[in-house]
């Protein structure tokens, strides 16, 4: 049998040099998204105007930037680049907020930023479709933000049973039928008494308010393609 020999010196340095990569790589993984959090925050301070194209190229040069967020369980969709037609499906589905107008030209800002970088973030965590829409369906600047930096194990990669709730940064989420979720803040606690019987009444006010804006919905959904046939 032959003794075991020690590795030698050149041996020991390309280990330790192996090694100072691994931490200076994972270092890297957590200063990153710091970072992109305080470029985020003067390019909110700087009030920008956006057209489409300019709009298309900061967010893909973002993801691109910080695969760690954006790239990180993700299918073969996600590492695609962000097109214009992406953003006007976006829009089409009220997944981002309608431009302001100047003239002819659309206008984008901060939040149309915040909320396509939240939806590729959701699609790097796996989530898909009307789970995706949910996720950032009505989420302001700072919940937007709060979302885009949240740790991956708080959010769903696969559609969960009916009874089982989630988490969604702040937020925690419970499906109550197929299409129907509840969002709670994480510091809510449900009243007693009164209190209770007036929230349900507030609830059953709030699905006869959903009931009433789908009907709005798909009314304006027919005198668009009504118009759209007739051009």
């Amino acid at each position: 049998m032959k003794e075991n020999q020690k590795p030698s010196p050149k041996k020991k340095a390309a280990r330790a040099a192996k090694k100072r990569a691994r931490v200076a790589k994972k270092q890297a993984s957590h200063q990153k998204p710091n970072l992109l959090r305080d470029r985020l925050k003067k390019l909110k301070d700087s009030g920008p105007e956006l057209g489409i194209e300019q709009l298309v190229n900061r967010a893909n040069r973002i993801v691109k930037n910080n695969p760690g967020l954006f790239q990180g369980d993700s299918d073969g969709r996600v590492a695609e680049e962000i097109t214009k037609r992406n953003i006007r499906n976006y829009q089409n589905r009220e997944m981002i907020s309608a431009p302001s107008r100047d003239g002819k030209k659309a206008v984008y800002g901060f939040t149309h930023l915040l909320q396509l970088l939240a939806i590729r973030r959701g699609l790097a965590l796996g989530n898909r479709g009307r789970q995706l829409k949910t996720m950032v369906d009505g989420l302001g600047e700072k919940q937007l933000m709060q979302l885009l930096f949240a740790d991956s194990q708080t959010k769903p990669a696969k559609q969960k049973s009916a009874d089982e709730p989630t988490a969604s940064g702040p937020w925690i989420r419970v499906t109550i039928v197929p299409g129907l979720e509840l969002h709670a803040a994480r510091g809510f606690t449900v009243p007693a008494g009164p209190g209770k019987k007036e929230l349900m009444q507030r609830f059953g006010a709030a699905l006869r308010e959903v009931r009433k804006i789908r009907k709005e919905l798909s009314a304006r959904f027919a005198q668009n393609n009504a118009k759209g046939k007739k051009a």
